[in-house]
């Protein structure tokens, strides 16, 4: 799996187990293709652009994390590593 590391705890345990508990569950088919498709892009940013929703996210502090569009203002969040590897990968509300 290109995914390192995450941030958010419950996205973990619905990537790795499946368990919706701690995610949006009507967000959990989309969350679903996502990871696959951020997994399956081993870092690639040409093959990341290819997502649909993919932008960066220009925060001061923040001008390497990535994001793609999950619903409304819900997003994931995240960091290619020189390795190509997915890390801190976050599931969040924009607003």
């Amino acid at each position: 799996m290109a995914i390192k590391s995450f941030l958010h705890s419950g996205l973990e345990r619905f990537a790795k187990e499946g368990c919706v508990a701690g995610i949006g569950g009507h967000h959990a088919p989309k969350l679903n293709t996502l990871l696959a498709q951020l997994s399956l892009s081993g870092g690639n940013l040409k093959a990341l652009m290819e997502i649909p929703g993919f932008h960066s996210v220009k925060k001061q502090f923040q001008s390497s994390t990535l994001s793609v569009k999950v619903s409304g203002s819900w997003r994931l969040t995240f960091k290619v590593a020189n390795d190509g590897t997915i890390c801190d990968l976050d599931y969040l509300q924009y607003h």
